[in-house]
């Protein structure tokens, strides 16, 4: 017997069996090639790395490489071996084709099924049977074979990172490339370009990340994923929930690191703010009468974080005849009628509140008067809060969320293949964490549509969150909850600010300030002093003195107003217009280009 191969002699002549390799015959000049073949090798490395395996080293401990050798095309040279029959009871002594010694029987069928059962002493044994083979420990051991064979999820995680994602895709004939070079070189199992695509897009399915197709108001493909799916994930996120802020902080100055601290959410409008906060179970709204633990009834407007704690600032109610509950109207944040009371001075919630053994939603008949000193008129709010009912007994979690667009393309100069996305983070993470990538969410992109035209595939769905809510589960406090939203900034850079802003771009333009109404009527006059004072918003005397600010209801009456003149008149009127109002909306003016 040669070494590493096993010799047969028949009448046709002797033929060779690979010990590592399995049962498949071959001729004498088929060794050589077979000792150099890749499968050789690597089942010759994998035998030998295979010191956990419950059986021989000379089991096939893998199909594939099996059915490779099978599927080796025969060569002409070899020759149909015909077994003989080695059934001891039929077998004829004088059979040419039966001299083969039971040894040499038992170990090519050791050598097929990689037992060893049929070994020269347990066969000598005194009028034995033959011992039956017990697979169990065999078949269990190919199952799990099988199932690692089967199972896609590393291969399928190995050609998702080739594949690449947002900025770094590759093409799918560099993706097929680099397969063929680890498939062949390194042995390796990347899986093809559409293997990864289905794999993808299960992920998707499980993730719920349905991507909505829908052309723009010009017909431009657009693709966004959902808003509210994106944020049910990130407060259900046990490695992001415990970061998240559902409460600006007033930092008083010191230590300002982070979003939630900016005045401008102090400052949200009512419908927009935080809504409620809870208290020993109790749940707390703005705008609804609150008694404290020292029995002052107080109106909460405003609920926020200060020094690490829940606190809120409250407006104490006037009474008036008949009874009716009066509170100032637009009041802000920094107003000093405001007394700020810790919510866990709240004792009870405003429909529990009596007064004179009578409730107090039974006295004020649900109702709450803001007194609007302008016009010296009292304008009515309903009570109780309307989001208590939205919210049906659940926590309501306040989203704000920092929105980017900007254009991206696999070129520096952006000539071809370029892209306007949008994204978005969550205002409540703190620096460190919402400028990590995995935090920062994609919303929608086109390669034909323009950032107005994209916007539509998102306005729709985040004012669907922030006027109704959506239910979402919190896993800080293991429950469902509803969560609003709120886009508490825009970021970009100047192009993308001034398209959003439907205000030209300020290098050359007679309206060069998207805030105030800085203008000239000619490019000269940007020269003059005049000017220059207006730029630093100081008067004659280097006082300080503000711009009348842009007021973003103006600059929607004015872009209506544009769209009429393009519609009615001429192209020069409209282009006179535009400039006088310091507009200049892309939609109208594709709009006037077509008509």
């Amino acid at each position: 017997m040669e070494e590493g191969f096993t010799t047969w002699t028949s009448s046709t002549g002797s033929s060779y069996t690979c010990n590592h390799c399995g049962p498949l015959l071959m001729q004498e000049k088929q060794k050589k090639r077979h000792l150099r073949s890749a499968a050789h090798k690597r089942r010759l490395r994998e035998q030998t790395n295979n010191e956990n395996a419950p059986f021989p080293r000379g089991h096939n401990t893998s199909r594939s490489d099996a059915n490779e050798l099978q599927d080796q095309p025969p060569s002409p040279n070899e020759r149909e071996i015909h077994c003989p029959d080695f059934d001891p009871d039929s077998a004829s002594p004088t059979d040419s084709g039966c001299r083969r010694s039971s040894n040499d029987i038992a170990l090519a069928i050791d050598g097929m099924i990689g037992n060893t059962y049929f070994e020269e002493e347990s066969r000598e044994e005194d009028n034995a049977l033959p011992r039956q083979i017990d697979r169990t420990d065999w078949m269990e051991y190919e199952m799990e074979r099988i199932r690692g064979e089967l199972s896609l999820d590393e291969d399928d995680l190995v050609g998702s990172l080739l594949v690449g994602y947002t900025r770094n895709l590759v093409s799918r004939t560099l993706y097929d490339q680099i397969r063929s070079i680890l498939n062949s070189l390194c042995h390796l199992k990347i899986p093809a370009w559409a293997t990864v695509r289905r794999s993808q897009q299960r992920i998707r399915d499980h993730l719920n990340m349905e991507i909505k197709m829908k052309p723009s108001v010009w017909g431009m493909p657009c693709a966004a994923l959902s808003s509210r799916v994106a944020l049910q994930k990130e407060l259900a996120n046990p490695h992001v929930a415990p970061f998240i802020d559902f409460y600006p902080e007033d930092p008083q100055g010191r230590d300002q690191f982070k979003l939630s601290q900016s005045q401008k959410w102090l400052d949200l409008p009512s419908t927009i703010q935080p809504q409620m906060c809870i208290n020993n179970t109790k749940h707390f709204y703005v705008f609804e009468p609150v008694q404290t633990s020292s029995n002052l009834i107080v109106v909460p407007l405003f609920f926020y974080t200060l020094n690490s704690e829940l606190c809120a600032k409250c407006i104490i109610p006037t009474i008036q005849n008949p009874f009716q509950l009066v509170i100032p109207g637009s009041i802000h944040f920094g107003d000093p009628q405001l007394v700020v009371i810790k919510v866990k001075d709240f004792s009870e919630e405003y429909t529990s509140i009596k007064m004179n053994h009578q409730l107090l939603s039974t006295l004020c008949k649900d109702e709450l008067f803001e007194h609007d000193e302008d016009n010296n008129q009292l304008h009515q709010i309903q009570l109780p809060n309307p989001w208590r009912t939205r919210a049906g007994g659940k926590i309501i979690r306040n989203m704000p969320i920092t929105l980017y667009s900007n254009d991206t393309s696999g070129n520096v100069l952006k000539r071809w293949n370029k892209h306007v996305s949008f994204y978005f983070t969550l205002s409540g993470l703190p620096p460190r964490l919402s400028n990590q990538e995995f935090n920062c969410h994609f919303l929608t992109t086109s390669n034909r549509a323009g950032v107005l035209e994209l916007s539509e595939m998102i306005i729709d769905e985040l004012n669907s969150i922030t006027t109704g809510g959506c239910e979402g589960y919190d896993v800080l406090i293991s429950q469902p909850v509803l969560f609003t939203t709120s886009v508490l900034f825009f970021l970009g850079d100047s192009p993308m600010h001034a398209e959003i802003t439907n205000t030209p771009l300020p290098n050359t333009s007679l309206n060069p300030c998207r805030m105030c109404s800085l203008s000239v009527t000619c490019q000269k006059q940007k020269h003059s002093k005049k000017y220059l004072r207006e730029f630093l918003q100081l008067d004659q005397d280097g006082n300080p003195k503000s711009n009348p600010v842009r007021v973003w209801k103006k600059v929607i009456e004015a872009s209506y107003d544009l769209f009429d003149i393009g519609f009615y008149s001429t192209l020069q009127e409209y282009e006179r217009m535009a400039k006088f109002y310091g507009i200049k909306d892309h939609i109208n003016e594709k709009m006037v280009a077509i008509v």
